[in-house]
């Protein structure tokens, strides 16, 4: 199962499990500006969540498990004919969903670092 993390031609940012996504509408308000984006998956608790500089925007229930395997795309339409037209910088994956305080915490910390993008 493939999970991807992206902008859209229809102005969304998707953050999905191969067609179960979860999407945020008119993310590009902030075009040319540095945006910090955090995509949390709790297995546990089957809550998938969407934080934009350190904010939630975005959350539900997927209806499908994602199993840790398959491909990861970032700033790539699967499709291979669509790519990110800009600057992705420190991206992570992490072995856990982040706690809403620790995301806050990563942007807090991440603006500091990229100053000068």
């Amino acid at each position: 199962m493939r999970i991807y993390f992206r902008y859209n031609l229809d102005n969304t940012f998707k953050f999905g499990f191969q067609g179960d996504d979860l999407d945020y509408a008119n993310p590009s308000a902030d075009v040319g500006v540095w945006t910090h984006w955090v995509g949390t998956y709790d297995a546990a608790g089957n809550t998938r969540k969407l934080f934009k500089n350190g904010t939630l925007v975005a959350s539900d229930a997927p209806t499908q498990d994602y199993q840790g395997t398959g491909a990861v795309e970032i700033g790539r339409k699967n499709d291979g004919g669509q790519y990110w037209k800009g600057l992705i910088v420190l991206p992570r994956i992490n072995n856990r969903a982040l706690s809403a305080l620790e995301v806050q915490n990563s942007f807090n910390r991440d603006k500091n670092l990229v100053r000068g993008y």
